[in-house]
């Protein structure tokens, strides 16, 4: 449309009595047959008793004047009903479209009500920790504006925190939000040579940028696992990697406009070196990981003297004190992992933990550690186990349990993660991590809890997954299940810890002399 939503409204309503008024624009939007869809909002009153078909045909051929005559119009009306229970959906649509962190969260928030003629006031009292990521990332705002294309009525939000209460319906009020103050951690970055479009600010720590979703963030870091890709619904190229600046990793993707980009792209990029970036934070629908879209990207180079780590590493301990690992006993293991050539033996040289993790969600930052089982492979051979249940000490979900079959009374008892994440560390020193699907979910919270419990996984990681993708033919799948029944590799138990990184670590061996 030339003119703008509000300037159509007006010029509709000019040409409209004053009793034909009803409308508030919802959106205006091109659909793939060159079609501009118009969507009308009205009260469900007077949809009912005043939308006749004499003003639709009415406000449709005003519509067709206002609009450029190469647009076919199409004119929709929406009934809204501004009661309650409406704007209670309308409310948590917006947050499972947008944040499913937050949504995932909304039982422990109070959403109160009130409805006017005019306007609408809605009070969110929630935790201390979701009222800091929903301020920082102006939700607020946000919310704001997707309900003014819901409701007839003017939208007032006010957020509150209630740290201690339960069932408290907070009163509509006015507060004046509290200027907060916060040393902003930032990376020294030179030589900044453009890539894609050109970066406007100082990169930021990735541990600082991947706690929440922002509409803008810059970091820094080195490449690593980057991929080309496309996309099976339109066919088009994409991109994907991870940045580490050693404060935390953080997963991106880039989408370019053209295939002149994407070439351009694929003949820049590449692992190992180290880039500025700059784009959108959110949350990955896919991982439940923090991902930024690259909008800006260019090389440079990073003084790693400038990153100050305020963390002080514990060292490995001298002893087990919780979980000791355990002798690894299979009478088929010897002829499964005996190197039939020296080129075997060398892709197995070594240690290697294969481990893997069952927890309360997807989540590092909100959820737990419930199960560890690992298995040490030296030379080929496999030679320890590593397996514990762990206390979360919070109610395990039941989506969570129906998956790996952990019960609330199976962990009762046992050791929490900061009991047992120091005998972990001690068990995969030295060794070169494996697991499957390990970059996008296992590590992130290896390296979340780790690092709370002030231990450093620096170790090398290979990813069954990705050397799947890598050897496999496409359209191959790729979970854990189907590799193993590809390979005939026996999975008991399936999403067990240690079961799976058994199998785990026969899939590597099969996959690595491929």
């Amino acid at each position: 449309m030339e003119t703008s939503g509000a300037s159509y409204l007006y010029r509709l309503n000019s040409e409209l009595l004053e009793n034909e008024r009803i409308f508030k624009l919802s959106s205006a939007r091109l659909s793939r047959d060159n079609s501009l869809v118009i969507t009308l909002l009205v009260r469900a009153s007077d949809y009912d008793r005043l939308l006749t078909g004499t003003l639709r045909e009415k406000v449709e051929n005003i519509t067709r004047h206002l609009v450029p005559s190469d647009y076919n119009c199409i004119v929709l009306y929406e009934k809204t009903i501004s009661d309650e229970s409406y704007v209670k959906k309308c409310v948590t649509d917006f947050f499972y479209n947008e944040s499913p962190l937050v949504f995932r969260k909304l039982s422990e928030c109070n959403i109160a009500i009130e409805t006017g003629y005019d306007t609408i006031r809605i009070g969110l009292s929630v935790p201390a920790y979701i009222y800091s990521f929903l301020e920082s990332n102006n939700y607020a705002d946000k919310l704001t504006e997707f309900l003014d294309s819901k409701l007839m009525e003017s939208i007032d939000i006010n957020l509150f925190i209630h740290p201690n209460t339960e069932g408290m319906r907070p009163a509509i009020a006015k507060h004046r939000k509290q200027k907060q103050f916060s040393v902003q951690k930032i990376v020294e970055v030179s030589d900044l040579e453009s890539i894609v479009g050109a970066i406007t600010k100082m990169p930021k720590y990735i541990s600082d940028a991947a706690k929440a979703e922002s509409e803008n963030q810059t970091i820094c870091g080195k490449i690593s696992g980057f991929s080309q890709k496309t996309a099976k619904s339109n066919g088009k190229t994409f991109f994907t990697f991870r940045l580490d600046d050693t404060t935390s990793q953080m997963d991106a993707v880039y989408f370019p406009k053209d295939d002149k980009a994407a070439n351009s792209f694929a003949a820049e990029i590449r692992d190992g070196m180290t880039v500025c970036a700059e784009g959108p934070v959110s949350l990955s629908k896919f991982s439940n990981t923090f991902t930024m879209q690259i909008r800006r990207i260019s090389r440079c180079k990073i003084n790693y003297d400038s990153i100050q780590n305020d963390t002080e590493y514990l060292e490995e301990d001298e002893d087990y004190i919780y979980v000791s690992p355990m002798p690894y006993i299979e009478e088929e293991q010897a002829s499964l992992f005996e190197c039939e050539s020296g080129q075997i033996g060398e892709a197995l040289k070594g240690d290697y933990v294969v481990f893997d993790f069952e927890t309360t969600g997807l989540n590092p930052n909100t959820d737990k550690i419930i199960e560890i089982g690992a298995v040490k492979i030296r030379d080929g051979i496999l030679v320890e186990t590593f397996s514990t249940l762990i206390n979360p000490q919070i109610p395990i979900p039941p989506e969570a349990s129906e998956t790996n079959h952990i019960y609330d009374e199976d962990v009762a008892g046992k050791p929490t993660i900061e009991e047992v994440i120091g005998d972990f560390y001690k068990f995969t020193r030295g060794a070169t991590l494996v697991g499957h699907n390990i970059e996008t979910f296992d590590c992130n919270f290896l390296y979340f809890w780790g690092k709370q419990n002030k231990y450093n996984f620096d170790n090398p990681t290979k990813d069954t997954i990705r050397i799947a993708r890598e050897k496999l033919p496409p359209g191959t799948k790729m979970n854990l299940s189907a590799l193993c029944k590809r390979f005939d590799i026996p999975l008991l138990e399936a999403h067990r810890a240690l079961q799976d990184s058994v199998a785990t670590a026969k899939l590597f061996k099969k996959l690595i002399v491929l």
